[in-house]
């Protein structure tokens, strides 16, 4: 006896009419089995185990792909990234609290007034961006 092939064919066999087959209607709402989604149309309620294991799965996922994201290099800690910029504020305030003294050493023929106007105005530009105020004096 020959071996079976098992492989279909992918034409219907000669004198049988091929038919199309259409999905299975989706029940009406009346005709729907009883025990098939929830009970009465009312939500579930927030104090059921289904509410509880709803919440705790969503906290689940969205801790993870925080961890994830920190993994990835796509996260920051926020109290890292404020100590960096106050060192950075910091070493700027004092780099420019120094100019008027380089100024002096750098123009030795400038005068003792001419230092403290240069030293009024650096202060006046720190406190001004420390307020976060825009800076009102005319150019």
């Amino acid at each position: 006896m020959p071996a079976r092939s098992k492989v279909l064919p992918r034409r219907p066999v000669s004198g049988a009419k091929a038919r199309s087959v259409s999905p299975p209607a989706t029940p009406k709402k009346h005709e729907q089995p009883r025990g098939s989604g929830r009970r009465g149309g009312r939500p579930p309620s927030p104090t059921s185990l289904y509410a509880a294991r709803t919440r705790k799965e969503f906290a689940l996922a969205e801790t993870r792909e925080l961890e994830l994201a920190k993994r990835r290099g796509e996260l920051v800690e926020a109290d890292a990234t404020r100590r960096e910029w106050e060192n950075i504020t910091r070493l700027i305030r004092a780099r420019v609290s120094a100019i008027p003294s380089r100024v002096r050493q750098l123009l030795p023929h400038l005068t003792a007034h001419d230092v403290e106007i240069i030293t009024a105005e650096v202060r006046a530009t720190l406190t001004t961006l420390a307020d976060n105020a825009p800076d009102d004096r005319p150019a």
